[in-house]
């Protein structure tokens, strides 16, 4: 909002900013106020927008002076932000979004706020109170009218001598896929890292040790007991790790061989009743280069679980070498404490609420996606590949500059887009996505390492011509309400609505949406410098898979598909379709949807004259091959040889 003040007077935005909080609805709330001394014009008298200046431009009047936070309240939650967001510091006018914020630092936040102030607050409430001070009254406001969590948090619970323990939801399902997965490796989770330095191979064990011996996770298995299966906790073990030394290689021999090793490792399948679910190999590359390979069943970890991973065991390695203390804070719960949590408060019977919302959202007949190129097997598949793109800092940069004018993240943006895509290919207007959340709503349960990873159902209309900024709304209203909704258990969720079940495809959704945006994992302790090792394993959940990381400078995306059902050539089509709508609606945010089907339809056709057109060359090429040969088996055939 861009506010002038009547003449000799000052322009009274705290007073501007309260009233309008009583007049209008959440989403057109302003994010910013920025007082002008006068609107631009343009020559002929028109409000020139262009000229406006943006929010907290230097050298404009736009410059905001720090407010430091001026309540208890504020401060706690400016100390949640600046630990959240890494930044320096946070003033109560900042905006959550604009100082890097997005759906998974906020399900952080929200789990945080939760723990500390009792606050159960939604995505929409966030949009709808982006600053410290908005959030802060937002938070007195819900304390004032009752509105506060009432669910318990995860304590300790018994540990009867000699008996199993629950499983989580999640953990049912991962085990009842486990018994039909035929190669038994479809549900492991590879992560590594690549260790400059002079590393100390028993330093390193003894580190995993402690990891082993702190989370109980990782000495559980799964044993049939009474025709259930139960968790049961092995006591701690010292660990050994091998090695296998590749130093005397050639560079790309040596990192040929170094992925084919770190493919055994993560296909090697996991025995659930005799454990352990995890293992770990270190390559020694060089005299101070490693790599250190870890794989994980999925019943026991999950991609949050895995940065967790590294993270202490970095900790404790820094630990060994100096003889510190590693200072890892003492863990007030273990993984069966959530599962025997979650069965009492997440189920259907404890959350009325969410039940209704996605009886709402899900029920009836639900639309079914089909892209696929090749007859169904009988049962689901996981035989995986994937292609990959890169979208540069430049596309990056937009893609954000068109999410905040559209008050939306990049996720939602990115979401609309490709959904754009999938309607083409699949010829359909109703479009089901799902995409993972953290599942971490209780404070206790950040550090865990564990199956906490949950599914939620992301329906985006597509019906009519909407221009691509309205489909933008739907797609964000539409992700930002089934966000408020995660804490049914998508397993339970399944349970509720009894889809009509089919063992060849997912219950619910044919694709899924991955987005992540991490901050740069450069890591230097105890004279090493640790970075993520880029592991490829392909396998396939679903039957597409699109996967979004935001790399700060760079989108790197790669699309998995079930090779089993689509070829390399649909999915090539996939992503360069969605490439081609991003480079559309960039260009012009206002374009109909009938607009972007249409210039699809177009490289379609292009693409198909094309591919003709090769196969004529290809086909001419190969008769000229056949004439020369026989020319030359034929005596006298010296014309036609020629």
């Amino acid at each position: 909002a861009y506010v002038v003040a009547r003449r000799g007077h000052e322009a009274p935005l705290r007073e501007l900013q309260e009233l309008l909080w009583e007049r209008l609805p959440e989403p057109m709330m302003p994010a910013a106020f920025v007082p002008l001394a006068a609107l631009p014009h343009t020559p002929n008298g028109k409000l020139d927008r262009a000229a406006l200046p943006a929010p907290g431009g230097a050298g404009s009047d736009a410059e905001r002076v720090f407010e430091p936070p001026s309540t208890p309240l504020e401060e706690t939650i400016a100390g949640l932000w600046q630990e959240l967001l890494d930044v320096p510091r946070v003033a109560r006018n900042d905006n959550f979004f604009d100082l890097g914020g997005h759906s998974l630092l906020a399900t952080r936040l929200f789990r945080q706020l939760r723990e500390v102030c009792g606050a159960d607050l939604s995505f929409q409430q966030l949009f709808g109170a982006p600053t410290v001070a908005a959030l802060a009254a937002r938070i007195l406001a819900a304390q004032a009218d009752g509105k506060t969590a009432v669910v318990p948090p995860v304590e300790r619970t018994p540990r009867p001598l000699g008996r199993g323990l629950p499983l989580s939801f999640g953990q049912h399902r991962l085990w009842l896929a486990h018994q039909l997965d035929a190669g038994g490796f479809a549900y492991n989770i590879p992560s590594g890292m690549r260790v400059s330095g002079p590393l100390v191979l028993p330093w390193l064990a003894q580190s995993v040790s402690a990891l082993v011996q702190r989370h109980e996770m990782l000495r559980t298995t799964f044993q049939e007991i009474d025709g259930e299966p139960l968790q049961v906790i092995g006591a701690p073990a010292r660990i050994s790790i091998p090695l296998v030394d590749l130093g005397a290689l050639p560079e790309r021999a040596r990192d040929a061989e170094t992925g084919r090793v770190a493919a055994v490792v993560a296909r090697t399948p996991f025995d659930l009743a005799a454990g352990p679910l995890w293992r770990v190999l270190v390559v020694r590359l060089g005299a101070d280069l490693h790599a250190v390979v870890f794989a994980v069943h999925h019943i026991a970890s999950d991609a949050w679980s895995a940065t967790v991973l590294v993270r202490e065991v970095i900790a404790l390695y820094e630990a060994e070498a100096t003889g510190r203390p590693s200072g890892l804070p003492d863990l007030p719960i273990q993984y069966a404490d959530f599962a025997a949590w979650q069965r009492q408060w997440q189920r259907p019977e404890a959350l009325p609420g969410e039940v209704e919302f996605w009886r709402r959202q899900l029920g009836g007949e639900l639309p079914v996606l089909d892209l696929a190129d090749r007859p169904r097997p009988p049962v689901m598949t996981y035989r995986g590949a994937s292609v990959a793109a890169v979208f540069g800092d430049e596309l990056l940069q937009q893609v954000r500059a068109l999410s905040r004018a559209g008050d939306a993240t990049s996720f939602h943006t990115l979401l609309a887009m490709f959904a754009v895509a999938l309607s083409h290919h699949g010829g359909c207007r109703d479009v089901l996505v799902g995409t993972n959340v953290l599942g971490r709503n209780q404070a206790a349960t950040g550090e865990l390492i564990g199956f906490h990873l949950n599914m939620v159902v992301v329906r985006i209309d597509l019906t009519g011509e909407p221009s691509f900024q309205e489909l933008l709304r739907r797609a964000r209203d539409a992700a930002l309400a089934a966000h408020a909704h995660q804490d049914l258990p998508f397993d339970q969720l399944v349970e509720v609505l009894k889809p009509k079940r089919d063992p060849a495809r997912h219950p619910i959704f044919q694709v899924i949406v991955d987005y992540q945006r991490l901050p740069p994992q450069r890591v230097a302790a105890a004279g090493l410098t640790f970075t993520p090792l880029e592991l490829e394993f392909d396998t396939a959940h679903c039957d597409l898979t699109l996967f979004l990381k935001d790399t700060e400078d760079a989108l790197d995306v790669h699309l998995g598909y079930n090779a089993d059902l689509l070829t390399a050539t649909r999915a090539r089509r996939v992503l360069a379709d969605f490439e081609a709508v991003l480079r559309r609606v960039l260009a012009d945010p206002e374009i109909a949807l009938g607009d972007l089907h249409a210039a699809l339809a177009t490289r379609d056709e292009h693409d198909r004259k094309a591919g003709e057109q090769e196969f004529r060359e290809a086909r001419r090429r190969q008769l000229l091959r056949v004439a020369g040969r026989a020319a030359v088996a034929a005596p006298g055939s010296t014309e036609m040889g020629s």
